[in-house]
């Protein structure tokens, strides 16, 4: 490859990071959670939803220096909170508990910081 197109295959990948916010899928958003979690050494479970457990629960559960944390996970483009979600959100912060909806880790990083976890 030439190095007039190696620059122009830099310039283009460049602009592309430049994006306000890439179009991850939910998968992707829970992964980045979940190993920003394991690193930090912090207990945290996903949530796999069946007809044993009540509906809406949100996504993945932790503990952060002692506190509840739930964050319901959405892709970042589309994504919508159900109903019974925001109401599972809502009586884990009645009780005291941190949580909120993250499509991105930008987003879950601000719920954290909202908590004073950060």
């Amino acid at each position: 490859m030439k190095t007039k197109d190696r620059d122009k295959d830099t310039n283009v990948k460049e602009k592309a990071n430049l994006k306000e916010k890439p179009n991850l899928k939910e998968k992707a958003v829970e992964n980045k959670i979940k190993k920003w979690l394991k690193n930090k050494g912090y207990w945290f479970f996903k949530v796999h939803g069946s007809i044993f457990q009540p509906a809406g629960i949100p996504d993945i559960l932790a503990c952060i220096n002692g506190k509840f944390v739930a964050v319901e996970v959405k892709r970042t483009k589309g994504g919508i909170v159900s109903p019974l979600q925001k109401a599972q959100i809502e009586k884990i912060k009645e009780n005291g508990g941190i949580a909120g909806v993250a499509s991105s880790m930008e987003e879950f990083l601000e719920i954290l910081k909202e908590g004073r976890l950060l």
